[in-house]
């Protein structure tokens, strides 16, 4: 009897030791699920894609351009949560993994080998300039206040190699990476019953923000759009 005993205890050890070293054993009670990308609380991380919006509990807090660097306070499978410290008081919130990477430090500069005695100087070689592939780009970010009703229907933006399409509604944010130039943007702006069919050729030549608000009028809807500087961190 002992001797079963003794041989079934193995096979437990052995099979549990199996499920630790295929990653197969489940989470204990309160233990997380680990980040995607392995980031870790307190890894410095970098905006590799921007604009990257921070938020919390579905509303944008900040929006950061790609190149920031910050300190994670904690980490989720698919998000992060960080510290952004802006012109006022800081703001604490989540970025999703697909904007960031962790932030590797830089090598130390390589040392120049000795030169044996006698020989000539070389002259140094210039590397070439690396060809900067955002210098044509900027970034367009539209919006429709949580307070506004009416919505953007078969939102559709071509020119300059763009053609895309799309719909916006209240509280939604939709971001886009357009050429410098000048584009063809239609729209039906529909507010209750009523709408209206809009078309606007802007030049966009900057970073920016489109906010739309729409009117009620006695032959249907009046939609506008107010362009501003991109917001880094939306004002209070």
């Amino acid at each position: 009897m002992k001797t079963e005993q003794s041989v079934l205890c193995t096979l437990r050890v052995s099979f549990l030791a199996l499920l630790l070293a295929q990653g197969l054993c489940p989470l204990r009670a309160g233990e997380k699920v680990p980040n995607a990308k392995g980031i870790k609380p307190g890894d410095r991380v970098r905006i590799t894609i921007g604009p990257a919006p921070v938020t919390d509990g579905g509303k944008t807090l900040a929006v950061l351009k790609a190149g920031a660097e910050l300190v994670t306070v904690d980490v989720e499978e698919r998000r992060v949560k960080v510290t952004v410290k802006g012109a006022g008081e800081a703001i604490t919130g989540w970025i999703e993994n697909e904007h960031l990477k962790l932030a590797t430090p830089e090598p130390p500069p390589k040392k120049a080998p000795k030169e044996e005695k006698g020989a000539p100087d070389k002259p140094a070689e210039k590397a070439p300039d690396a060809p900067d592939e955002d210098a044509d780009m900027v970034t367009v970010v539209m919006t429709i206040d949580k307070a506004q009703r009416g919505e953007l229907e078969s939102l559709h933006i071509t020119g300059c190699g763009a053609d895309q399409t799309g719909k916006l509604k209240p509280g939604e944010t939709k971001k886009l990476r357009l050429k410098k130039g000048r584009y063809s943007c239609s729209y039906v702006a529909r507010l209750g019953g009523g709408f209206e069919i809009a078309v606007f050729h802007p030049t966009v030549e900057r970073d920016e923000t489109w906010d739309f608000t729409f009117m009620r009028t006695q032959t249907g809807v009046s939609c506008k759009r107010q362009v501003a500087p991109l917001r880094d961190v939306p004002k209070p």
